[in-house]
């Protein structure tokens, strides 16, 4: 089976690079397919993004869905940002500290959960999860370590939006390090990215 939702695409600017709002732009991205046309810099700002190569915390993204009127399902392995997990390498703890990640997940969390429309699932996600919201035409928010895509030796956490698969691929928006619309990155590969040793993995579904 192959599935392709056609969603507009956010390219990085000159305005954004170095900045670390792969998330963001992702973001806007999918927001454009929902007919919401809120500007880049607007999300940075409501989803509490660092600046400098900083980046942007899931929650911080979710709260912005949800004060926009969206419904948001999120796909979780563990409810915070937890420093004293094994699984957790010490350059993504490090990289989550830079952006002070827990104590700021913990304060959004909480605004998060007074929304009716958040469904927060305390789950392991699958592959088979972001088939099942593409088939559904529900563009999915991940991040992944774009160093494997990239076949390099490191560990780079970056936000790309999902919006199709087939048998051997998954099709994703992609800004870095070009900007790419439906980039095809095989199965494979996706996976070894997304849950790449050391780093928290996640799913999150705005909708309408």
């Amino acid at each position: 089976m192959e599935k392709r939702i056609k969603v507009p695409f956010v390219k990085n600017s000159l305005l954004w690079k170095g900045k670390g709002w792969c998330g963001p732009i992702a973001l806007a991205s999918l927001l454009r397919y929902y007919k919401n046309k809120s500007s880049v810099n607007e999300i940075a700002k409501i989803s509490k993004s660092i600046k400098n190569s900083g980046g942007t915390i899931p929650e911080g993204l979710t709260y912005f869905c949800l004060s926009n009127g969206f419904s948001v399902d999120y796909y979780g392995k563990y409810k915070f940002f937890d420093y004293n997990k094994k699984e957790f390498s010490e350059r993504f703890n490090t990289l989550m500290k830079k952006i002070k990640a827990k104590e700021l997940a913990k304060k959004i969390e909480k605004q998060n959960k007074q929304f009716p429309k958040y469904k927060f699932k305390l789950k392991s996600p699958t592959l088979k999860d972001i088939e099942k919201f593409i088939k559904e035409e529900k563009p999915v928010l991940l991040y992944l370590n774009i160093a494997v895509v990239e076949n390099k030796k490191n560990l780079w956490p970056h936000y790309v939006l999902v919006v199709g698969f087939d048998k051997e691929n998954f099709y994703v928006h992609n800004i870095y390090p070009k900007n790419k619309s439906y980039q095809k990155i095989p199965k494979k590969i996706f996976k070894k990215a997304w849950k790449s040793e050391g780093m928290d993995y996640f799913l999150l579904i705005p909708h309408k």
